[in-house]
């Protein structure tokens, strides 16, 4: 089975990329702009693997993620991508400094989840 990821950034073409990496390696990639429609399609669609912005509309990564801990029926891997870290990163949440080397992002996804 192809495992499923999530990438939330509001800025289209950094989701975009990092789609058309995750795609070429196989993995099924779904998007979101803003915290409020992620956990939307996160509570209706689960995935195997979060790969959120901070800085987002609506609510933000640290937010999101703070919902999920709260609800385990939501637990997955977390990648939290920030230009400045967040003061508080939980300790099972993968933080990942941007700018990031895409081939970088490429193995943390790897570590996290079966090849598919």
């Amino acid at each position: 089975m192809v495992a499923m990821i999530l990438v939330v950034d509001d800025e289209v073409y950094i989701a975009d990329m990092i789609a058309d990496v995750l795609e070429d390696e196989g993995y099924r990639v779904c998007f979101a702009y803003d915290g409020a429609a992620a956990l939307a399609q996160i509570q209706r669609d689960g995935f195997d693997l979060l790969i959120t912005d901070n800085m987002l509309p609506h609510m933000n990564g640290a937010e999101l993620i703070a919902y999920m801990r709260a609800h385990p029926d939501l637990a997955t891997p977390v990648i939290l991508m920030s230009a400045v870290r967040p003061v508080e990163t939980p300790p099972d949440v993968t933080f990942l400094p941007k700018p990031f080397d895409i081939e970088r992002l490429s193995g943390l996804v790897a570590r996290l989840l079966p090849a598919p």
